[in-house]
């Protein structure tokens, strides 16, 4: 009979990291920064968030990790924040699996950003959309036609 070791042998993940804010970015309207950090192992994590390249020191930057349904952790750090021109916001990650942190930045310029060139996707969309409904009623005409013509052989 052969036995076979079933233990799970758990390797270092590295997270992802993304920022992100709660809410529409409106210029000096108190906001939140989230940052989401997942899929890590092991669950051990330091997350640091800096202003303007200077430490913020928050007394609740994150929540507990959590579990995956894959063994690995995601958390949420929160920032409250206010934004204004100019000022630009990190969150860092140090973790095991990482050979140096990992950091993501945010600043109202970005944002702005992804606004613009966020209208690319609507107007795509919006293009696609007409197509389908030319091309049913294109089907639609063409086989109402084509029954007419279809019955008139008869």
């Amino acid at each position: 009979m052969c036995k076979q070791d079933t233990s799970v042998i758990k390797t270092k993940d590295p997270p992802d990291v993304v920022i992100y804010p709660r809410n529409e970015v409106v210029v000096r309207e108190e906001n939140t920064l989230i940052c989401f950090i997942n899929n890590f192992f092991p669950p051990e994590i330091n997350i640091t968030w800096t202003k303007n390249d200077e430490i913020i020191s928050t007394e609740d930057p994150f929540t507990q990790t959590v579990s995956n349904s894959d063994g690995l952790f995601h958390v949420f750090s929160y920032l409250n924040f206010v934004p204004k021109d100019g000022d630009t916001y990190s969150c860092t990650v140090e973790h095991a699996a990482l050979e140096e942190p990992k950091t993501r930045v945010w600043d109202l310029e970005g944002e702005e950003h992804k606004k613009i060139s966020g209208s690319g996707p609507a107007v795509f969309c919006g293009i696609a959309v007409t197509l389908g409904l030319f091309g049913i009623a294109a089907g639609t005409f063409f086989f109402v036609k084509g029954q007419k013509h279809h019955s008139n052989l008869y």
